[in-house]
């Protein structure tokens, strides 16, 4: 089993074969997902990270925290029970100048002397 976590951004998984999603969402935040390893390996190798709109890194670190867990799957006897790891990838996001938008309104009409409000 495997959680994703989008730290400023969203998570995305473009190959689930094999996967299932037990909790959150592909394209969110967050994504739990659960598979064999080759499958795990596979969507993980798919990742991808989209940053909040309009953030960067003078605003903070963006990462992407992955959670593995192996469901009690781990050695015999004294060595049996739940195994766990977490790593985080460091995100860089670079500012980007935005260019300016503006809305301009249709035609106005108006009687003479009369303000358009």
């Amino acid at each position: 089993t495997g959680t994703l976590t989008g730290v400023h951004g969203t998570v995305k998984l473009l190959s689930l074969a094999g996967l299932t999603i037990d909790a959150g969402a592909n394209d969110s935040a967050m994504i739990t997902i659960s598979g064999t390893i080759s499958a795990i390996n596979a969507a993980l190798a798919t990742l991808q990270f989209h940053p909040d709109a309009d953030f960067n890194d003078n605003r903070g670190a963006a990462k992407v925290h992955i959670d593995a867990r192996d469901n009690g799957n781990t050695g015999v006897g004294p060595l049996s029970g739940w195994s766990a790891t977490r790593q985080a990838i460091d995100v860089s996001v670079a500012a980007v100048n935005d260019a300016p938008t503006i809305v301009v309104p249709g035609p106005q009409i108006t009687n003479e002397d009369a303000p358009i409000v």
